[in-house]
């Protein structure tokens, strides 16, 4: 706590206390450390010191009192901007991140006159070490019931009197992944051919296969792992698929498919996947590749318009050309089969897609479900939104 209270001997800035509150119920100081890759559970009287993603100054500061009367300390780095009535809740996550809520008014004093805003924060908090990490989420800030939304991410430090490692990405340095790190091979990697979203955005998933470079020397088998830094290992991944030797004849799988992964992949956040092979003690990784799940650089929404004439919508940020298409899973007298209609390519950037039901040669009757895709030509990755059920019954899962 000691580097906080220097740095408000330091510089002038606003310091509030804040609610702020968890699940834990528990109070007074002494809160939990965080360990490699996992939130704390209780981070009473450790701050948080929360920076840009490129190198700068801190942005703010958090540090909670008493979790269990939800008291805090805020700093932020402004020596004109007055903080009253605030408020934060922090929660450990399933998957070993962390959520944080903010939201407090903020004055300005020009003159005579005191101007006020609104904030909201909403933050993801992933871990990379004991004591750094990474963030992502929004803020709104403006009147009530007026605020303007914009992304923010960066680097956040733990009870820590050290900056953070901007060129690792939030990862410290001497964390233990180094021995894993010498023992790399570049004879397998990874190849992505979907990317989807269902149920409102809240499941998504990635699906991977294996790419070999070199035919001799493999294992028998391999698995894979994925996580939200460059170097994913198995001890730090939120997801790790077991070895099989079926991936190495051509099987692919479903990375946050399964149930019980269900809500571990977010939306609009960069994964990190890479093969894996056991032997013994040690562990052999291969080549790694990342693709960012939908909600962030693509984010694409199948909606209705009109009765049986829907609007395919895209906000492409990821510079390239895209093809575009839709299917339909289709109920036949023998049995269901799959149609296929595309709608041209197009390039970055935001648009629509119309999809008229009348203008494929199958009745609304006997669709049980359709959905939009789109593939990017550079990379073969399609991505997919959360589908819509037409008139046949029996909806999709």
């Amino acid at each position: 706590m000691k580097h906080l209270l220097n740095s408000f001997f330091c510089v002038f800035m606003t310091i509030v206390l804040a609610g702020c509150g968890d699940d834990s119920g528990k109070g007074g100081y002494g809160g939990t450390s965080g360990k490699n890759g996992v939130a704390p559970d209780d981070p009473t009287g450790k701050e948080f010191v929360f920076y840009p993603m490129e190198k700068g100054e801190w942005r703010f500061r958090v540090l909670p009192v008493d979790i269990q009367s939800g008291d805090a300390i805020i700093l932020t780095n402004s020596s004109t901007s007055m903080v009253d009535k605030p408020h934060c809740y922090y929660k450990k996550e399933a998957d070993g991140s962390a959520s944080m809520s903010l939201n407090y008014n903020s004055y300005v004093v020009i003159g005579s006159s005191t101007i006020g805003r609104y904030h909201i924060y909403d933050l993801k908090l992933t871990f990379t070490s004991a004591n750094q990490g990474l963030y992502t989420g929004s803020v709104g800030v403006g009147g009530i019931g007026d605020l303007e939304y914009q992304s923010i991410s960066g680097i956040f430090t733990y009870d820590s009197d050290s900056e953070p490692n901007w060129e690792e990405g939030g990862q410290e340095s001497g964390d233990g992944n180094e021995e894993n790190q010498d023992n790399v091979s570049s004879a397998l990697g990874v190849e992505i051919s979907s990317v989807s979203a269902n149920d409102y955005y809240r499941q998504h998933s990635i699906t991977v296969s294996l790419i070999e470079y070199e035919a001799a020397g493999l294992p028998g088998k391999v698995g894979f792992c994925l996580g939200v830094s460059p170097g994913v290992t198995i001890d730090n991944a939120l997801i790790v698929r077991e070895e099989s030797a079926e991936y190495l004849n051509g099987f692919s799988t479903v990375l946050g498919g399964y149930t019980t992964e269900v809500g571990i992949l977010k939306s609009g956040t960069r994964y990190y996947i890479r093969p894996y092979h056991r032997s013994g003690n040690e562990v052999t990784y291969y080549k790694e590749t990342s693709v960012e799940t939908l909600g962030g650089e693509i984010t694409l929404d199948l909606r209705n318009n009109l009765i049986h004439i829907y609007e395919f919508a895209y906000d492409i940020k990821k510079e390239g050309s895209y093809s575009f298409f839709a299917n339909f899973r289709i109920h036949g007298a023998n049995g269901d089969f799959f149609y296929n209609k595309e709608y041209g390519v197009r390039t970055d950037g935001s648009g629509t897609v119309i999809i008229d039901i009348d203008d494929i040669p199958y009745s609304w009757d006997e669709i049980h479900c359709f959905w939009g895709n789109i593939k990017d030509l550079s990379t073969g990755i399609v991505y997919t939104p959360p589908l819509l059920n037409g008139g046949a019954g029996d909806p999709c899962l």
